[in-house]
C-alpha cells in the first residue's frame, strides 16, 4: 500500500473537480445499491455546493485522500451541524478498487481529527438502509441510529447515526483567577 495523503479539495483548483467526479464514478456498486442507477456525473459539483439551511461554503471542508498521487477517497464534513457540538459528515467516499484496505477506517480518524480541532464532541451521519456493506462499516465503527428519515430518490430511508468523537477533549478550566482578599497577607494569599 502506498503512502496516504491528503489536502482540502476545492473546485477552482484545476483538476479537483474531474478527480472528484472521477471517485464518484469509481463507485457504481455504491450508487447501485443507494440509488438504483450509476452515479449521473453531478455528484462532485453536488458535494462542494450542497448545504443545509442556515450553513455557508466555509462551514464545509471536502478532504481529499491521495495515493501515489491518484485521488483514492473524499471525506465531506460541515462544521457545527445539526448543533453546535457536532460535526455532520456527508459523504466519506473509497474508490471501489482501494477497499477493503482499512482506508475508510484511516480516512475516518482524520475526519475526528479535524471535527475536534473545531470543538466537535459528536460526529453524526446518515446510511441509506439498503446499503448494507456501508451500514455495517459505520456500526462496526461505533455508530448508532438515532433516527430513521424518508430520503427522495434513494432506494430506502437514510438511517441517522451518531457517536461520541473520540478525538475530541473538553477545555479544561482556567484556574481560578480570583483576587486575593484586600488586606490579608501575602503569604497567605
Amino acid at each position: 500500500m502506498h503512502r496516504l495523503s491528503e489536502r482540502l479539495l476545492d473546485p477552482a483548483v484545476p483538476g479537483d473537480l474531474q478527480a472528484l467526479q472521477e471517485l464518484h464514478g469509481s463507485v457504481p456498486d455504491f450508487y447501485q445499491t443507494t440509488y438504483g442507477r450509476p452515479p449521473a456525473g453531478q455528484e462532485a459539483e453536488a458535494t462542494f455546493l450542497d448545504l443545509p439551511p442556515g450553513k455557508g461554503p466555509e462551514d464545509k471542508v471536502v478532504l481529499g485522500f491521495f495515493e501515489a498521487g491518484a485521488l483514492v477517497g473524499c471525506a465531506e464534513l460541515l462544521r457545527s451541524y445539526p448543533d453546535p457540538s457536532t460535526a455532520y459528515l456527508g459523504l466519506l467516499l473509497v474508490s471501489q478498487a482501494h477497499q477493503g484496505r482499512g482506508l475508510g477506517r484511516r480516512i475516518l480518524e482524520r475526519v475526528y481529527d479535524l471535527a475536534a480541532g473545531w470543538g466537535c464532541e459528536g460526529l453524526r451521519l446518515a446510511v441509506i438502509a439498503t446499503n448494507g456493506k456501508a451500514r455495517r462499516f459505520w456500526l462496526r465503527q461505533g455508530f448508532l441510529e438515532v433516527a430513521r428519515k424518508p430520503y427522495p430518490g434513494a432506494t430506502g430511508p437514510a438511517l441517522v447515526l451518531q457517536r461520541p468523537n473520540p478525538r475530541y477533549r473538553p477545555a479544561r478550566p482556567a484556574a481560578s483567577m480570583a483576587p486575593a482578599e484586600a488586606g490579608a497577607p501575602l503569604e497567605n494569599r
